[in-house]
């Protein structure tokens, strides 16, 4: 099974895209996560045992409104309520001032990207890449 979306899907979310190759189709399922923000995909990938990873690919514009950006953070603070062993969240986030060596910025505490560290941190998650790509 390839999970591949459909012409119309592409056209508005081109951002955002998970290929899952044919050979582990009895592994992966694409997920629908309770959230209002729309800029993502996610996958279900059946591991070893009882493990299983949530794989999600999300994509946060540079221009977003600030509504969107309040539908980012409380999606990822409810990344562990998914109940996930293993979760991989890879795209693009747009936010070139935090120092992820430090997990700050030079903005205040209000700014948005502030607020998306904070929402990482709820959700305990880690940031692997420490410089822009």
């Amino acid at each position: 099974m390839d999970i591949s979306p459909s012409p119309t899907w592409m056209q508005d979310h081109i951002e955002e895209l998970l290929y899952a190759s044919n050979t582990i189709d009895h592994l992966v399922t694409e997920v629908s996560l309770n959230t209002t923000y729309e800029e993502s995909i996610w996958l279900h990938i059946k591991l070893k045992g009882n493990t299983q990873l949530l794989l999600g690919c999300v994509y946060r514009s540079s221009s977003i409104t600030e509504q969107n950006n309040f539908k980012v953070f409380n999606h990822l603070k409810k990344i562990p309520e998914y109940d996930y062993t293993h979760t991989v969240i890879a795209g693009d986030f747009n936010y070139p001032e935090i120092d992820w060596t430090t997990w700050s910025t030079n903005k205040s505490e209000e700014h948005h990207s502030q607020k998306f560290t904070d929402a990482c941190r709820d959700a305990y998650l880690h940031h692997h890449t420490t410089q822009p790509t």
